[in-house]
C-alpha cells in the first residue's frame, strides 16, 4: 500500500508540474508569435528590430527546453 500511495502522490505531483510546463510552453510560444508579428510590420533599420529577433530566439530556445521536460515528464508518468 505505501508503494502505490508514493505512485499516486508521485504521479499527482508530476501531473501538476507537467500542467504548469504545458501553460508556460502555451505562453512562451503566444510570445513569439506575437514578437514575429511585430518583427513584421518595422523595418529591419529599426534600432529593436536585432533585439526583438534575438529575443524571439531565445524564446525559441525556451519553448524547446520546455518541449523536452514535458516530454521527460510525460515518459515519467507512463513509467508509473
Amino acid at each position: 500500500m505505501g508503494d502505490e500511495s508514493f505512485n499516486n502522490n508521485l504521479s499527482d505531483q508530476l501531473r501538476y508540474d507537467l500542467d504548469l510546463l504545458i501553460e508556460e510552453k502555451r505562453i512562451v510560444n503566444k510570445r513569439i508569435m506575437m514578437s514575429k508579428e511585430t518583427l513584421n510590420e518595422i523595418p529591419s533599420t529599426h534600432p529593436k528590430y536585432s533585439i526583438l529577433k534575438d529575443n524571439i530566439d531565445i524564446d525559441q530556445i525556451e519553448s524547446d527546453e520546455l518541449q523536452f521536460k514535458i516530454e521527460a515528464i510525460e515518459e515519467r508518468i507512463k513509467s508509473l
